[in-house]
């Protein structure tokens, strides 16, 4: 089931963020999100495997290379069985309110333009 996609509603934490509590919340948040979408008895997959992450955000910019982190450590065990299967990552962050042209728009990736809200939109 390749590939995989869903979207996290809400500002991402970085991964240098001094706050335990916030960092466990928004990884739960991740893994949450995704296990909404993955086809249930789906086992987690065995290849190698590139992870593309698109963050938007409205008016608080974070450091888009401290945002892959929590999600590569949140599929793992769900999406595939470890993360040193993850060959790639790439990551783009764009402004919300911008004027963008986006093609092959997928139903998740609508979901979180919809939303209107800061979100992170991730595809396995």
């Amino acid at each position: 089931m390749v590939p995989f996609e869903f979207v996290v509603i809400g500002e991402p934490v970085s991964i240098n963020s001094k706050s335990t509590p916030k960092k466990r919340k928004w990884q739960a948040l991740v893994r949450k999100s995704a296990d909404a979408v993955w086809t249930a008895g789906d086992s987690p997959l065995a290849v190698e495997l590139k992870v593309s992450i698109l963050y938007a955000y409205e008016t608080t910019k974070r450091d888009a290379d401290n945002i892959p982190k929590f999600v590569v450590d949140a599929l793992k065990g769900l999406v595939y069985a470890d993360d040193g299967q993850i060959g790639r990552v790439f990551i783009d962050r764009i402004q919300i309110n911008d004027h963008h042209r986006i093609r092959n728009v997928t139903p998740e990736l609508a979901r979180g333009i919809a939303s209107g809200r800061d979100f992170v939109f991730v595809r396995v």
